[in-house]
């Protein structure tokens, strides 16, 4: 599947299987289960300018689920760390995910858990280490209060799930009335609907130690910051997930050069992919801490895919939106 700015959603499919080639002794060959869409993959489509950044021609998808087929560094006498081996089942991150077969580095990957559902996988790696982050990089201890916005959306319910985990006090999750059982049912005390409560005078001043906004975008006309912001404590975090550029710029330099230089008590998290974090989302899986929501697994045909990146456009889904790409036993 590739971008293609002039069909429908942005994409376009093709029925022809091609088997990429390992170019690094490093590199991996997966047959593909499944793959998990984010907002990103479609934003990217929103982004294209010819001769500046053209996505036509450029591979769908980043995160993903399958199977190990062939080893790069079976072709040479270098020596990995990565003790994988063919037919391992695994999970993880690269460009250009959504196909039969998909070539990344070893790097990128972890191993699933064998009872883990291959759909289940797919939701993990992106969302899963941005939830993550979200929470750890900014102090999470037992005993926080903690609200999500969004908190029904394949990062929200992460995020709700993971706070919960972690010995959250208190976990308010913020979404629409029509997911309220759900959140509720993953770890959320509280249910605020944005529609119809007002947020501000349903949250105390000064109450909450992380507020971790996964919905609100640089073009939003809901601006959640000014609101909410005044009900974290002195030391409290806000974090978000779709920070404006030079909120991400901020970040980028704090990063590089190892000293936060971001707006007080603000954070914008960009969730990068660590082996580690693979490695806990696999253990809290199958310690039944985390149980990401699926909203719907789509087809791998042209209008399965279409269909899959208009509920991505359309917003509000419950869970995450996943494509499989092939049955496994």
């Amino acid at each position: 599947v590739v971008y293609n700015v002039k069909a429908d959603e942005a994409v376009s499919f093709s029925s022809t299987v091609v088997q990429p080639q390992l170019k690094k002794s490093a590199d991996v060959l997966i047959k593909v289960a499944t793959v998990g869409l984010n907002h990103g993959d479609h934003a990217k489509a929103d982004k294209h300018i010819p001769l500046i950044n053209n996505v036509n021609g450029k591979l769908v998808g980043t995160e993903f689920s399958g199977i190990i087929e062939n080893l790069g560094w079976l072709k040479g006498d270098h020596v990995h760390m990565f003790p994988f081996a063919i037919g391992d089942k695994v999970f993880g991150v690269t460009d250009g995910a959504m196909g039969e077969y998909i070539s990344c580095s070893a790097e990128n990957i972890f191993w699933a858990p064998a009872k883990m559902p291959y759909e289940v996988a797919a939701a993990l790696p992106v969302c899963g280490t941005a939830a993550y982050r979200s929470l750890k990089d900014n102090g999470m201890s037992a005993g926080y209060n903690v609200a999500v916005i969004g908190a029904a959306g394949a990062l929200g319910n992460l995020v709700v799930q993971m706070a919960a985990s972690m010995g959250a006090e208190s976990v308010v999750g913020i979404a629409a009335e029509e997911h309220a059982e759900a959140v509720e049912s993953i770890g959320a005390t509280t249910f605020l609907d944005y529609k119809t409560q007002n947020i501000e005078d349903a949250l105390e001043d000064g109450s909450l130690d992380i507020v971790v906004d996964c919905y609100s975008k640089p073009d939003s006309e809901e601006k959640y910051e000014e609101k909410i912001k005044p009900k974290l404590k002195a030391t409290g975090k806000y974090v978000a997930l779709n920070a404006n550029p030079i909120d991400q710029a901020r970040k980028f330099v704090s990063e590089k050069i190892g000293y936060n230089v971001q707006r007080s008590g603000f954070d914008a998290q960009q969730g990068k992919l660590n082996r580690n974090d693979l490695a806990l989302l696999a253990s809290w899986w199958e310690e039944e801490k985390i149980r990401p929501l699926i909203d719907r697994v789509y087809g791998f045909n042209e209008e399965g895919v279409r269909d899959a990146f208009r509920s991505l456009k359309g917003g509000h889904s419950q869970g995450k939106i996943v494509v499989r790409v092939k049955d496994m036993l």
